[in-house]
């Protein structure tokens, strides 16, 4: 049936609107066709209400009649049916959601070896509250036993321990992290025969209080510490006859600062002051400033720049004005495919922690001035053909101010010339051309690899200053788990030293090639079995000068984990 009503005239919008002008009698009734059984002409005459606002959202929908259904009888096969129309697999079993191991908060590690090797080593890690974490370790390890001399003339009964603890507290607040932390260290060694020393004892200790913002969506946010460093070097010899302990008292203050500009940039600025104090008259006190000002961009995925500038300060000792890049630039090509660019440099402060890298078996004949990376530039190509593999292209150039090296000095001791050797620190600038190339591949946790080859091409003028710098460098370590509870590393190092010109011949430092193997078993849940071993090829060349040379070494022990 047809039906003409004012409710479909509303949905027709603009026509109506034209109707609204005319006079209510011009809408006449019209004649239509005869009415049959199957359609209905109804014509409904009503007057336009403009009241109504967006006629065009007025629906008017059908009465609906709610659903009756009638329930029917349920029937039930009641055949027995054979065993061997059932499914063939058995029903699996419940499985309830997998979770991660959560890590053990503590271990201890025991272990002894050949020529007195110790290994001793225990951490813990106190979960106080949600927001409160402590951390205390404590470590010995060592060697006491006859090792070559540098010359591989004769043995040496060689003695080196080192004893460390250590405490770190961290409270998280809403919007800031607070941390105190301390350490302690302890060295006791002794000297090759002929010497000026015969022994020699290293105690540090050191207390840091920091804070650090973690709301992310604060505009400004700040990294801050200061902490008080104590060295004592407790022999040494300064005249004939004097035999003088030196201590190192410095306090440290660095930080940084940061500001959102926009989405993808930011600005910042870094300090660090470093002020030592000595107890001795040979030793200046002196003060450091760095001021790092710097600019950030990331767009994600796509560049990461930094742009900023070094410059370095210094008051009393060694006092110079230095300034140096602080420059790194990255560009995805497209994923895992990445350029990348760097230009570095700073101070590094030849504090009595850095003599100790350096070379424990030093000795303080004078101070020494910082040493300054005027320039570290680097170029370089990463890229990741297949999943979990890299590969690293690279090469640059390195300028170092007051760079330190070591050489061995002759003292007279006494009246009749009776000569003892001592290692100092003299220092001279070097330069340093590089390039190098660096593999690594991560299969899950069953293999992964990483090799390492690096050539150098040093130059400064002081004819030793070049003694122990490497001229080719090549590192290698794979890692196998060829079941859950098996664990194997294998380590290659190979150093070949720079040739130097001495007396019109040609004079270099033996190579270092050191093959190590080691490997972890896991006995049980909370016990493990290590064991590894060292110079496995038995070569005797020094990592540093005078150095002693242990030959093939190795320790086996016991790690509890609870």
């Amino acid at each position: 049936m047809e039906l003409k009503s004012m409710n479909r005239l509303c949905l027709l919008g603009g026509a109506m609107a034209l109707l609204t002008s005319l006079p209510n009698s011009s809408l006449q009734a019209q004649s239509h066709k005869k009415d049959t059984t199957m359609n209905r002409t109804v014509v409904v005459e009503q007057q336009y209400n403009p009241d109504i606002m967006d006629a065009q959202k007025v629906n008017v929908l059908p009465t609906v009649n709610e659903l009756t259904t009638t329930p029917g009888e349920v029937e039930y096969d009641r055949n027995v049916a054979p065993a061997t129309v059932l499914p063939g697999t058995a029903m699996a079993a419940y499985a309830g959601e997998e979770r991660q191991n959560l890590a053990k908060q503590g271990y201890v590690r025991v272990g002894y070896g050949n020529i007195g090797n110790l290994d001793l080593e225990g951490n813990y890690l106190f979960n106080l509250t949600a927001k409160d974490k402590l951390n205390l370790s404590l470590g010995v390890q060592g060697m006491d036993g006859k090792v070559y001399y540098p010359s591989e003339s004769e043995k040496w009964d060689s003695r080196f321990y080192r004893t460390k603890a250590g405490i770190d507290y961290i409270h998280q607040f809403n919007t800031v992290d607070f941390n105190v932390a301390g350490n302690f260290g302890l060295s006791n060694f002794n000297f090759m025969p002929y010497f000026l020393m015969d022994h020699q004892r290293f105690t540090t200790g050191d207390v840091r209080f920091g804070v650090k913002s973690t709301d992310q969506s604060l505009p400004m946010h700040f990294n801050l510490e200061t902490g008080l460093y104590l060295y004592s070097r407790a022999h040494n010899v300064f005249a004939p006859g004097q035999d003088d302990s030196v201590n190192e008292t410095s306090v440290r203050t660095k930080g940084d600062f940061t500001g959102d500009i926009a989405d993808s940039q930011q600005i910042g600025v870094a300090f660090e002051m470093n002020n030592l104090f000595y107890n001795n008259d040979e030793f200046e006190n002196y003060t450091t400033l760095l001021l790092k000002p710097y600019y950030e961009f990331k767009e994600e995925d796509v560049w990461k720049l930094h742009l900023g500038v070094n410059v370095d300060l210094a008051f009393g000792h060694g006092k110079k004005f230095r300034v140096s890049p602080d420059v790194k630039a990255e560009y995805t090509i497209s994923e895992g495919y990445v350029l990348y660019a760097n230009a570095t440099g700073g101070r590094m402060l030849n504090d009595f922690r850095r003599l100790e890298q350096f070379n424990p078996y030093g000795e303080l004949l004078w101070q020494n001035t910082d040493s300054y990376e005027q320039l570290n530039a680097s170029l370089g190509f990463k890229m990741s053909p297949a999943t979990g593999f890299w590969l690293n292209v690279f090469g640059g150039y390195q300028v170092v101010k007051d760079d330190l090296y070591n050489s061995v000095e002759a003292v007279v001791v006494d009246p009749m010339s009776y000569y003892l050797y001592s290692i100092s620190f003299p220092q001279e600038e070097t330069k340093n051309f590089f390039v190098g190339l660096q593999a690594n591949y991560n299969y899950k946790d069953i293999f992964n690899f990483m090799a390492k080859t690096q050539y150098h091409n040093w130059d400064s003028d002081a004819e030793y200053a070049l003694e122990y710098k490497p001229e080719f460098r090549f590192d290698l370590q794979v890692g196998v788990r060829p079941v859950s509870a098996l664990g194997i590393n294998l380590g290659y190092e190979f150093i070949k030293r720079h040739t130097m010109e001495v007396d019109g011949g040609n004079y270099r430092v033996g190579n270092i090639s050191n093959l190590n193997l080691g490997a972890t078993y896991d006995l049980f849940d909370g016990i493990s079995l290590y064991a590894r071993a060292s110079n496995l090829l038995n070569r005797k060349a020094p990592y540093y000068l005078n150095s002693p040379i242990p030959g093939i070494n190795f320790l086996g022990g016991v790690i509890f984990s609870f």
